[in-house]
């Protein structure tokens, strides 16, 4: 659904995604319409060009509102980190927060590959969390951090 996020910036460039495989993307960045949810996403540049990119990024929008819904999250920003491989992966940082009355919000940041938030997850179906268990969806990963952060407040 492209009416539910809005680009902030794009560019051409190369998506590296082994030793012997790249691809030409186009990078986006772009935040929801309905919170303003930050994410950039590579779409591959033959989708971009037959004007295919917005059900992508529109899929990615979608599942953020979704996870915000749930109330836990307050934000989310785009960010790159090396993989385990060296490789350059995209990641939503998601800022999940937890209310305590007469005292300040406890905040905590759970960063999620971006590829979670498609249908199209290849290797990212499942992570490990550093807990050692298995997360296997970002509503996952952000209830694993809100209940992180309850335990803290004593809750």
């Amino acid at each position: 659904m492209a009416n539910n996020f809005i680009p902030l910036d794009s560019y051409r460039t190369v998506q590296v995604l082994s030793q012997t495989t790249v691809q030409d993307v186009q990078y986006v960045s772009a935040v929801t319409t309905g919170h303003g949810l930050g994410f950039a996403y590579p779409v591959p540049i033959d989708s971009w060009l037959a004007d295919q990119g917005a059900a992508l990024l529109g899929e990615i929008a979608t599942e953020l509102e979704d996870i915000w819904g749930h109330g836990q999250v307050y934000s989310s920003t785009p960010s790159q980190d090396i993989d385990a491989n060296g490789l350059l992966q995209d990641y939503i940082d998601v800022t999940v927060y937890y209310v305590r009355p007469g005292l300040p919000n406890l905040y905590g940041t759970v960063s999620i590959p971006a590829a979670m938030f498609t249908s199209d997850v290849g290797e990212f179906g499942s992570i490990i969390s550093a807990q050692g268990g298995t997360v296997t969806t970002p509503n996952d990963m952000v209830a694993a951090e809100y209940a992180r952060l309850a335990q803290i407040a004593g809750g």
